[in-house]
Parts: structure tokens; sequence; C-alpha cells
């Protein structure tokens, strides 16, 4: 009884509290200029921000803002001019060259405005390029077979099964973003960067790639990084930031 009496006064104001959860992206003074002949611009001016698993966080900005260039700093595309990036708590710029290609590879899905699908390949092609850019050497060929099969079987869930032999050409702005949220999460990495991803459809269009966007990022546990100009398309997310002159206001 005693025992249970203590348990109830434990129950209070200063009860233990789980920690919080560990980022899976954590920017650290982010700082990136360029030298333009003899005068430095600098785009970026000390940017921090965390991202945690199944958290949606919007960035919105006008264009010019930095969107962008910050996203080439987390997404291990453009090194910055100082501060670091951690990815699952490993400090991603301090590797070397191929095995941060590998770790980007692995842990981040990339959804961009354009799409990016190579025009020569079909969908099912072009959504196992991630896959096949980690498959090397002895059991190549399963692997090929193994992705293929689950990238048809995810770009029939995105309403493409009767699209899997067309190239881009042969395809919609919609029906193309769809194969790229498609390659994005081919190999289920655990950071999901859509940047303008609705930029190039119209209204209706734009509402069904959210919608499934934000479908994916519940059922799979994502952190996503949503980059918008466009504050309703944020609308959706558990928090917004805005990015002012390379800031975060």
């Amino acid at each position: 009884m005693e025992h249970e009496q203590l348990s109830d006064q434990g129950a209070g104001p200063f009860a233990a509290t789980e920690p919080a959860a560990a980022p899976v992206v954590a920017a650290r003074g982010i700082v990136k200029s360029f030298q333009i002949g003899q005068r430095e611009l600098t785009i970026l001016h000390g940017i921090d921000l965390e991202l945690v698993a199944g958290e949606r966080l919007g960035l919105v900005g006008a264009s010019g803002a930095g969107k962008s260039t910050l996203l080439h700093s987390l997404g291990l595309l453009e090194r910055p001019t100082s501060g670091s990036v951690h990815l699952d708590g490993v400090s991603a710029w301090d590797l070397p060259p191929g095995a941060r290609a590998d770790l980007r590879n692995k842990k981040l899905g990339f959804v961009f405005q354009t799409y990016h699908l190579l025009p020569e390949l079909n969908c099912v092609e072009n959504a196992i390029l991630p896959g096949m850019i980690e498959s090397r050497g002895f059991g190549a060929r399963r692997r090929k077979r193994e992705l293929f099969n689950k990238a048809s079987e995810l770009l029939d869930t995105f309403g493409l099964g009767d699209r899997l032999k067309h190239r881009p050409a042969q395809l919609s702005g919609g029906e193309r973003q769809r194969v790229a949220i498609a390659r994005a999460l081919i190999l289920d990495p655990p950071v999901l960067i859509a940047d303008e991803p609705t930029g190039n459809l119209d209204s209706t269009t734009s509402g069904a790639i959210l919608e499934l966007l934000h479908e994916e990022q519940r059922r799979r546990g994502l952190a996503l990084l949503l980059v918008t100009h466009d504050a309703h398309v944020a609308e959706g997310c558990d928090r917004v930031l805005t990015m002012v002159d390379g800031k975060l206001a």
C-alpha cells in the first residue's frame, strides 16, 4: 500500500518524462557564401534547424530567400561555407565523398518541382534508379528484380498501374510527380525532402499530390521537409518556418 502511495506521489508535476526524440536531421550554423569577383555574397546566415521522425516541417519564403540553397546543404548536394549537417547522428559533411553519397542515397528521398525523370526510361526504370545505384556486384540482378516488383506495386498504389512502361513524355505533370515520389521512397529513407513539389501543377492536381505526400509520410513515419513559396501548401504541416533573406524568421 505504501508503495502505491509513493507511486501516486511520483505522478505529480515533477514526474519523469520521456526524453525528446533525437532529430534525424540537425543543421547547425549553416552559412553559405559565394565569391562574385572581389565581392562575397552571403546567402545563408547561420541557419539552425532540426527535424524529427514523423514530423512534417514546412519551410516557406519568397523566391530568392535562400530556400533552395539551404536544401542543397541539408540534402548533401552542395557543401556549406561553414556549419554542420547531421543525418541520424552522422556528421555528413565530414565524410569522404563516396560515403557521403551513400548516406544521401540511403537516408534522403528527394522530390523536385521539375521531376528530374530520365526521358529515355519508363516509369518503373525511373523509380528504381536509387536502388540501382546501390546495387553493384554479386546479387545485383536479383536486387533489380526485387526493386522492379517493389516499384511496380508502389506505382500501382499511386494510380499508375496502367502506365508502368510509359516514358515521361507520355505522362501528365501529376503522373510524372507521382513517379518522382515513388523514386524518392523506393529505398524507404527516413527523410523526405520535397522542394516546391506542386510548383508546376494546377490547383486540383496540386491538392492530390499534397494528399499523397502526407499520406505516405504518415504511413511510413517519415520526417518530411516541405519547401514552398505558397503558405497554403504548408498548412498541413506540424510546424512552419519562414525564410527571409537567408535567415529563419
